[in-house]
């Protein structure tokens, strides 16, 4: 079977509408492809000292994997991870404890280990 590694690039912007804790994940991809998930980036326009906790769902069955606090507003935090999950995961951040207004980006980097035979005629 051959297979295709078709970069993932893609990114999440959220903005608290209160001070409850919220998440944000990304869509379920082609089912059968793999994601390797290479790093995940997080940024709070608005306010330091937010707590974003990082990983994957699929269904109601959530497993964190990384935490970061975003120290200072404005500012980028990476987390590398090297991990393959399957296409019908989605890939999750926890926000914790928000300030109303907050402005999060979160930035998801990859690939898509696909057999599919459409990826592989488009290239």
């Amino acid at each position: 079977m051959n297979t295709c590694n078709l970069p993932l690039i893609t990114s999440l912007k959220r903005e608290a509408t209160s001070t409850d804790t919220f998440t944000a994940k990304t869509q379920r991809l082609n089912p059968g492809d793999v994601i390797e998930l290479c790093g995940v980036g997080a940024r709070n326009a608005n306010s330091a000292n937010k707590v974003v906790d990082m990983g994957v769902i699929r269904g109601s069955k959530v497993f964190y994997m990384h935490s970061v606090t975003l120290t200072t507003a404005g500012i980028w935090y990476f987390t590398k991870f090297n991990i393959k999950i399957p296409s019908d995961y989605q890939i999750i951040f926890r926000v914790v404890t928000p300030t109303a207004g907050d402005a999060f980006t979160f930035n998801i980097f990859g690939f898509i280990e696909s057999s599919s035979n459409e990826h592989l005629l488009n290239g």
